[in-house]
């Protein structure tokens, strides 16, 4: 392990120009630092598992840094994470034993996938929904942090088992609704989405995601796969994918129900350790200094 805890092994796979910077990153997070405690907006954690997926995101070029950083502060303090009802254990516990994202496992790559089971989403109500919306993302301030994603990207395998054509055709396009069925982060995120599977998905995927791609630079950079039936094609194409799966997908990893449990601890270890994080604001009134004293572009 190295200066952030990043596994000797993965610092052999980068690249090498970033190396330098990498050696430099206690100067780095110096110099970061001091751009935030420039910025009157933002109140946000100062720690180095916090600033270290952005530096990382931008090749270590503050400016780019800190405009992501700043994106990131507004989704994160918005009022949707707070308007189904304060955060609490028992309300983690309802997202995590309902299983809607599953974290499976690194392939050969170092790509690491998950699971999103867009089942569980269709029968919540709106209430539901939406505290699920909520710790989905969480999931990915903990996901944002691992060093292994922060270079190797990550991957989403979207079941999307009885979400009909007929169904979509009814729906309203909501963020609520909309986002988890996309099924990546959005670009405030400081990690980049590499693959993104659909298995089972209604017939108009087809003609939804070449859209999506032209529409979205960010998702037009994602590898997509329409897979039905079985997961024989996704395995054929991703090496490593078959090992990590559920048992239930074929695959030769645990059954869901263990990695689910898996993931549960993982997240709420996360949590007990960064419960800061909860307490990013963003004061719109200061904004005109930041505007005035960075001229970013």
């Amino acid at each position: 392990m190295v200066g952030d805890g990043t596994p000797t092994d993965l610092m052999l796979t980068i690249d090498r120009q970033l190396i330098k910077d990498e050696q430099n990153l206690d100067a780095h997070l110096r110099s970061f630092r001091r751009w935030i405690n420039c910025l009157p907006h933002i109140t946000c954690p100062l720690d180095v598992h916090f600033l270290i997926p952005f530096l990382r995101d931008a090749k270590y070029n503050h400016a780019l840094a800190l405009k992501k950083l700043e994106a990131f502060c507004i989704f994160r303090s918005s009022c949707f994470f707070y308007a189904s009802g304060p955060f609490n254990i028992s309300a983690m516990d309802y997202y995590l034993k309902s299983g809607l994202l599953v974290e499976l496992g690194r392939i050969q790559s170092g790509t690491t996938f998950l699971l999103l089971r867009l089942g569980q989403w269709t029968v919540a109500n709106d209430q539901s929904k939406a505290l699920l919306w909520r710790f989905f993302y969480m999931d990915f301030d903990r996901l944002m942090t691992d060093p292994w994603i922060q270079r190797n990207g990550y991957g989403i395998i979207h079941d999307m088992t009885g979400c009909s054509d007929k169904k979509h055709a009814v729906c309203k396009l909501t963020r609520e609704i909309s986002i988890p069925a996309v099924g990546y982060n959005p670009s405030v995120y400081p990690i980049r989405g590499v693959w993104s599977i659909y298995f089972n998905g209604p017939k108009r995927m087809s003609v939804l995601l070449p859209l999506l791609k032209v529409c979205s630079e960010e998702f037009g950079s994602v590898r997509t796969l329409l897979v039905r039936g079985e997961m024989d094609k996704a395995f054929n194409k991703i090496e490593g994918l078959k090992k990590i799966m559920p048992i239930e997908y074929n695959g030769e990893n645990a059954s869901i129900q263990e990695l689910i449990v898996k993931h549960e601890q993982k997240l709420k270890t996360y949590f007990t350790e960064r419960t800061n994080w909860i307490d990013i604001k963003v004061d719109e009134n200061k904004r005109k200094y930041f505007e005035d004293s960075f001229q970013l572009q």
